[in-house]
């Protein structure tokens, strides 16, 4: 298998009128249109027999939902993602990737904004495609995505615990590198808030956008 990232999508805000024909845990006859505005796949795992998984994103009512297709039950699956309200429900944005040696899909969850602001606007899971269990990475400022694996912005401390309310606080953060199977390969010193920009870019989540790599088998 060739040693990259096997498939990186994005999802953009969802319209009013987009919506996708597959249920949550029903049996469908038909996989759902590759075609489809509202599919976006993040990595087919072959399991023999011309067999596959399908762990892919698609939209609904409640925005961005990450789920898989099981070609040999012809089955689709949600993710238990630990009782997540925002994985579970659907978030306004949802990327994914895929560790180059297919064990592993990485789902992240844009929540867009929130009161802690740039302390976690993204969520990122990890997900077995052997036994289809998540288990949370980190909720995060920004990401971006690297050769050997990802680097995130997390936050260590408030700065400004005195402020009169949450708008006015300051948080201090650290870089930290993991790789492809999800174990902590460095962490960066502190630093300030205003050195996100600086590291990850304007729209702190630019290496993950607008990219579209086709695994090869």
């Amino acid at each position: 298998m060739d040693k990259r990232i096997v498939l990186i999508i994005i999802a953009g805000l969802i319209a009013a009128n987009l919506s996708c024909t597959n249920k949550a845990g029903g049996q469908e006859k038909q996989h759902v249109d590759e075609k489809s505005d509202c599919y976006f796949s993040v990595y087919k795992k072959p399991i023999g027999n011309r067999q596959y998984r399908d762990f892919f994103i698609t939209s609904g009512e409640d925005g961005y939902r990450f789920m898989v297709y099981d070609s040999s039950k012809d089955r689709y699956y949600d993710i238990d993602f630990n009782a997540d309200d925002y994985l579970n429900d659907g978030v306004p944005r949802m990327s994914g990737f895929a560790s180059p040696d297919g064990r592993y899909v990485y789902v992240v969850g844009n929540i867009l904004a929130n009161s802690t602001g740039w302390v976690s606007n993204y969520i990122i899971y990890q997900v077995d495609t052997k036994t289809l269990k998540a288990k949370l990475v980190n909720a995060v400022a920004a990401i971006k995505l690297e050769k050997n694996g990802f680097t995130v912005a997390s936050m260590t401390r408030c700065t400004t615990p005195n402020a009169s309310c949450s708008a006015e606080m300051d948080f201090a953060f650290e870089d930290i590198t993991y790789g492809f199977d999800g174990k902590v390969k460095k962490k960066s010193k502190e630093y300030g808030s205003s050195g996100i920009k600086k590291r990850y870019g304007n729209s702190l989540y630019s290496s993950l956008e607008g990219t579209l790599a086709t695994p090869s088998r």
